[in-house]
């Protein structure tokens, strides 16, 4: 039961903390669909300031009310600056977010647990075996200042029947990894993007990936990870790559590609 509890508060710090300032009403829409919420139910009002004051008690985190602006709750400044508070934050929500639902098994891994407030969408999409659409931005402005990356273009592409199938993190970054899948099974593709270079995430609501791989690892596919020196200059799962041999989980890679 104290699991439990504490699960729910750490949810609701997140949810917050993502979110916020944010109504009662829109904190009960999130709850119906978290995974901590197997059967959907509404958070109470009476539950929901109840676990407000448990909080404050219990963890020293202020979930403030702003009434003129139309009660929305948001945390105090104060906690958001504290450092120690924050890494701890960062990690219990996470995790708190993820739950222990068996759909999850082996498909979030973290080796460096940080805050990304994407995160539990995500979790909430694999659990559910949805298929979403989204855009990825990454600007290249900063690097285009040098000459010899002059001819660098911003990344700005959007993504459509791509089904997440877990999420890892490495070096302060989460990546989500997935497959594409189109209608009739014309095009399959496993693809790793940087959750944070991801936005306007929508679920494809009635879509669904044929032949759904009831036992992906997100280990398994780390451990098999190789580097691909044909693909473009920029790929995301390289970018993985890199990460995971800058940590030295990965080790260097033994094909190097040819200068012509």
């Amino acid at each position: 039961m104290a699991k439990t509890l504490l699960r729910r508060y750490f949810w609701l710090i997140n949810t917050i903390r993502s979110f916020g300032p944010i109504s009662y009403e829109q904190i009960n829409e999130y709850w119906q669909r978290s995974l901590l919420n197997e059967y959907g139910q509404d958070l109470p009002k009476k539950t929901f300031h109840n676990h407000i004051e448990a909080i404050w008690l219990s963890l020293g985190v202020e979930i403030a009310c702003n009434r003129k602006a139309g009660y929305r709750y948001y945390i105090k400044e104060e906690e958001k600056t504290d450092k120690w508070m924050t890494n701890l934050l960062d990690t219990l929500t996470i995790q708190a977010s993820i739950g222990d639902g068996s759909g999850m098994k082996d498909r979030i891994v973290d080796y460096d647990v940080r805050y990304e407030p994407k995160l539990p969408l995500l979790a909430q999409i694999i659990n559910k075996r949805g298929v979403i659409s989204f855009r990825v931005f990454i600007s290249f402005e900063e690097e285009r200042k040098d000459s010899k990356m002059a001819d660098y273009m911003d990344v700005d592409y959007t993504y459509s029947h791509y089904c997440p199938l877990g999420i890892v993190q490495v070096m302060g970054n989460w990546y989500v990894i997935g497959t594409f899948c189109k209608e009739g099974n014309l095009y399959r593709k496993t693809a790793a993007f940087r959750v944070a270079d991801i936005t306007d995430i929508n679920i494809m609501e009635g879509e669904v990936m044929p032949d759904y791989p009831e036992d992906f690892s997100v280990k398994d596919y780390i451990a098999n990870l190789t580097i691909d020196w044909n693909e473009k200059y920029f790929n995301q799962t390289m970018l993985l790559y890199s990460d995971l041999y800058a940590m030295g989980i990965k080790d260097a890679p033994l094909k190097m590609p040819v200068t012509k």
